[in-house]
């Protein structure tokens, strides 16, 4: 009874009802498949947030698909269904593409979807927790993120290529013309996206780092691949192309994670001993929280200078961007605390000197 024929194909092939038996167990068990991994799987890899439910929703989207076309696949085995009307032509025809078929079309489309999971699945479960066991900051991973999206969606256009063109080699030959001129062209702008590259890959600047770019004092907030977004210590963003991190003299203040020293010059009276400066200078430093004890602050004494003793204070700390508004506060403390010890601070003094001769003829 199972081996009775419910169809016959026009090659010659035929259904039994023992076909329609798998067939139909086969689109049950896909269905169970998708229900249990949405259901049951998903909900244990994704929590509640808003983000995680995103990433859920998408998830979702390609089980579907990817546990489908399996099925499908498989069903149009067992019910032996004639796949050549797959390679017909539907009336469309060049001569470089030759017949645009229903299969090279379908094969476009699956290319592509496939290229969008691989770039989602391959950023979720494996570029993400690799850069977070390496402690990469967010920046360097949206930017090593977004460069590897490119690749994978590089190479799906080249296969869709390879589908749709008879040779493609042709077409290589016409993008190497087009990018000589592009590359002439844009000479610069292929500069600032190699800067960024070796920059996300060496990691000589990084997300919050405080650098010095041509004198100027600036936090970084972003790293894209053809310009990196600064923030001044007004608040002002700086537009800075790559290129000019990497080849210009950039000091940077945050690379080696360490605290950095800084300084403030003055001169005193000199019935100040070199002591009661150490003194003071302890003093003011143990009120500010952004200066750090280790290590300790200290006192060089520089120059006897015409008025006055000239020391040099020195102090360490990592907070590099408000350094101005820190020396700034040290600076009102310290005025503050030299008067309470009755430090003077002198200023220039000129002494002139008049000599008059009285004319004897008058």
């Amino acid at each position: 009874m199972l081996r009775n024929v419910l169809y016959t194909w026009s090659d010659g092939a035929e259904i039994t009802i023992l076909h329609a038996l798998a067939a139909a167990l086969i689109f049950l068990l896909a269905q169970t498949v998708i229900l249990l991994i949405n259901r049951r799987l998903l909900g244990l890899m994704f929590k509640e947030s808003s983000n995680q439910q995103f990433d859920q929703v998408k998830m979702r989207r390609y089980t579907r698909f990817f546990v489908n076309l399996v099925a499908i696949v498989l069903l149009l085995e067992i019910l032996k269904v004639p796949t050549d009307f797959l390679s017909k032509s539907i009336g469309v025809s060049t001569e470089e593409t030759g017949a645009i078929t229903l299969g090279k079309i379908l094969n476009v489309i699956l290319i592509i979807y496939a290229a969008g999971g691989i770039a989602w699945l391959s950023k979720k479960f494996i570029l993400t927790p690799f850069f977070n066991k390496k402690n990469l900051d967010q920046g360097r991973q949206h930017a090593l993120l977004q460069f590897s999206m490119y690749v994978v969606y590089t190479l799906a256009a080249v296969f869709v290529l390879s589908q749709v063109m008879r040779d493609i080699t042709i077409l290589a030959g016409a993008f190497a013309g087009l990018a000589v001129g592009i590359g002439l062209g844009l000479q610069q702008t292929f500069n600032d996206l190699l800067s960024g590259i070796i920059m996300l890959v060496e990691g000589t600047i990084e997300i919050n780092d405080t650098v010095i770019v041509q004198g100027k004092q600036a936090k970084v907030k972003k790293i894209g691949l053809r310009v990196s977004t600064l923030e001044t210590p007004d608040q002002m963003i700086w537009l800075v192309p790559n290129s000019k991190l990497v080849i210009d003299h950039v000091l940077n203040w945050s690379h080696n994670n360490n605290a950095t020293r800084f300084s403030i010059a003055v001169g005193v009276d000199y019935k100040t001993t070199p002591k009661q400066m150490i003194q003071v200078w302890e003093e003011v430093c143990s009120s500010n929280k952004t200066v750090l004890q280790k290590p300790a602050p200290s006192v060089q004494l520089v120059a006897f200078g015409d008025f006055s003793i000239n020391f040099e204070l020195f102090f360490y700390s990592n907070a590099f961007h408000n350094i101005e508004q820190i020396k700034s506060d040290l600076r009102f403390e310290l005025f503050e605390v030299l008067k309470a010890h009755d430090i003077d601070i002198p200023f220039p003094k000129q002494v002139i000197v008049s000599s008059s001769k009285i004319d004897p003829l008058t």
